[in-house]
């Protein structure tokens, strides 16, 4: 994958992974607790799948986009 492209894929995996684990706690404070470990052991493993599926290739591909979100992040708290 081109550098450019794969920079777009791994913000939006980013960023769709993050929002996702942020629902954690939100769901525990609205659902039983069986239900909540249903969505909570779901959403980690999605996010699991993004990081190790779809980062991880592109960052092992092209490590100076994982250098600059790292730098990103370190900067400013979060990717913009």
């Amino acid at each position: 994958m081109n550098k450019e492209l794969a920079e777009f894929v791994a913000r939006i995996a980013f960023k769709n992974s993050s929002e996702l684990s942020k629902l954690i706690p939100f769901l525990k404070d609205h659902l039983d607790q069986d239900e909540y470990e249903e969505y909570a052991k779901t959403i980690s493993k999605i996010t699991g799948l993004v990081g190790t599926e779809i980062l991880l290739k592109i960052f092992e591909e092209h490590p100076d986009i994982d250098e600059s979100f790292k730098d990103t992040i370190k900067k400013y708290g979060r990717l913009p």
